[in-house]
Parts: structure tokens; C-alpha cells; sequence
């Protein structure tokens, strides 16, 4: 039983969460007794939502996921969730462009600001036992007569080169209570808001060498009270197009830039690891 629960652990902490639980689901009989385990609860609540986020990456029932915009490759959906009036968007695009150069694009956090509209800051709070695990810390300025808005979001990387040579990310902002206080940056009530993330992730598939799906889903409640919910949310079906189509400018052109590249060969055990393990499938 033992080495059963380090073999579990190991891929667990290594952000290979499905093939953590394909072991647990194996032996579930025998691991009973076993499940009030701290990695072991954490590994089913975190394989239940990526599990729900990738059902929402492949499902195009137009009574669920509406069309916006299909344009220069870039498909826009939106969803209305009964839980929140704001609606959830889900981007799709198929970049030329290698896997890497991608991953870099959203592993990288503090150089968001080089291609997310408006963000000042972008910084990683706490990192955890794996390579994919973050607390983060990001905020916007925003123009008068608006206040500047920020947000904290917890972010969950998996592993899935094995299954489908793909890297899953789940994102949401913490619950109340989640982390220690003192790593929460204190809010600027008289110049900033903060944002709340009720449910986000991306998906970056590998193609082939020069080709990635891309896939987004996010669902963000801005605090903009003064505006109507209708127009925030016309607004956010017709903008987040923009999103990607900045994502996908930058990819192309990221083998140029010195700064991505410097972090690509330093973090070797990241970024080639992920190739040698694609091209040994």
C-alpha cells in the first residue's frame, strides 16, 4: 500500500494529475480507509474540475455555448451561468506557432504586462510544491472616471503530455480563508477594485512542431456596479476576441524576443522536458 500512495503522491506533485487519479480509481477498493489523506481529497476535488473544465472546452451544443465571432481563426462563445449575471466566454484558435513558445507566453506571469491590455502588474504571491502551482497577484490601470481594478487567482497547472500532449490550467480567485492573510495584498479601497474570478482555465494542445490549439474559458465579475449588466456583458463577448488575437501575435513573434527566450533556456527542466516527452510518445 505504501508504494502505491508514493506512486500517487509523486504524480501528484508533479502535476500529473490524471494519472495520479487513473492509479486511485485502479485500487479505489483498497484506498478506502486511505481517503481522508490531504493529496489524496485534493486530487479528486482538482480532477472533478478539470474534468468539468475540459467538458466545457468540448462542448458546442449551441444551446449551451453561443457563437459571437469567427474571425482570422479565432472563435468567440458566450454561456450564461445561473450562478452569476455576468456571461462566461470561451475562446478558441488554432496559432501557428510552436507549443513552447506558447506555454511561455502564460507561464511567464510577470511579463503579462507586455501583452495584456492596460495590466501593470503581475506577480506570483506564493509557489508550491510543483512547477505548476500559483498564487497570483494581478492589476490594471484603468482610465478616469473608472478606479484601477486587481485580482488574486489561484492557479492549478496539469500535466496531460501522456494523455493528449496537452497542458491544462484551472484558475479561480481563492475562497475566503484559503490562504494565510498575510500573503493577500492589502486593498486600496479609495483607488482600486478588486476583480473576482469565478471560473477560468486555459488549454494548450500540441499539434505539430510549428502548429497549437489554443483554448480559453473565463468567467470574471469586474465590479463595475455603475455599469449594466447587459452592456458589460455585450462588451465582453465583442472584446475578448482581442485577447486572443494579442496572443497570437505575440506567439509569432516570441522567438525574437530575448526576454522569452532567456526564461525558455533556463527553465529547461519546464520547457524541454515537455518536448522530449512529446517526441517520445
Amino acid at each position: 500500500m505504501e508504494p502505491l500512495l508514493q506512486q500517487m503522491e509523486e504524480l501528484y506533485h508533479r502535476d500529473r494529475l490524471f494519472a495520479a487519479y487513473a492509479l486511485y480509481q485502479q485500487h479505489e477498493q483498497e484506498l478506502k480507509e486511505k481517503e481522508t489523506i490531504p493529496f489524496i481529497q485534493n486530487l479528486k476535488k482538482e480532477v472533478a474540475r478539470a474534468n468539468q473544465l475540459r467538458n466545457e472546452f468540448n462542448n458546442y451544443n449551441t444551446n449551451d455555448w453561443q457563437l459571437v465571432q469567427d474571425k482570422d481563426e479565432i472563435r468567440t462563445f458566450y454561456q450564461h451561468f445561473s450562478n452569476t449575471p455576468h456571461h462566461a466566454i470561451k475562446l478558441e484558435a488554432t496559432i501557428a506557432s510552436n507549443m513552447i513558445n506558447i506555454l511561455a507566453i502564460f507561464y511567464e506571469i510577470d511579463l503579462y504586462p507586455k501583452w495584456v491590455y492596460a495590466m501593470r502588474d503581475a506577480n506570483i504571491l506564493q509557489s508550491f510544491s510543483s512547477d505548476y502551482r500559483f498564487l497570483c497577484y494581478y492589476s490594471w490601470n484603468l482610465p478616469f472616471p473608472f478606479y484601477n481594478r486587481d485580482c488574486i487567482c489561484h492557479g492549478i497547472g496539469i500535466d496531460c503530455i501522456k494523455e493528449d500532449n496537452s497542458i491544462l490550467v484551472l484558475v479561480q480567485t481563492p475562497l475566503d480563508n484559503e490562504f494565510p492573510p498575510e500573503i493577500i495584498p492589502p486593498l486600496d479601497t479609495k483607488k482600486c477594485v478588486r476583480m473576482e474570478c469565478h471560473y477560468a482555465g486555459f488549454y494548450i494542445q500540441w499539434i505539430n512542431e510549428h502548429t497549437t490549439l489554443v483554448k480559453i474559458i473565463c468567467n470574471i465579475d469586474p465590479k463595475l456596479s455603475h455599469i449594466p449588466i447587459f452592456l458589460q456583458n455585450l462588451a465582453t463577448k465583442h472584446a475578448s476576441y482581442y485577447v486572443m488575437s494579442m496572443l497570437s501575435k505575440l506567439a509569432k513573434q516570441i522567438e525574437k524576443d530575448e526576454e522569452y527566450q532567456q526564461r525558455i533556456k533556463e527553465k529547461q527542466h519546464i520547457y524541454g522536458d515537455i518536448i522530449t516527452r512529446i517526441n517520445n510518445r
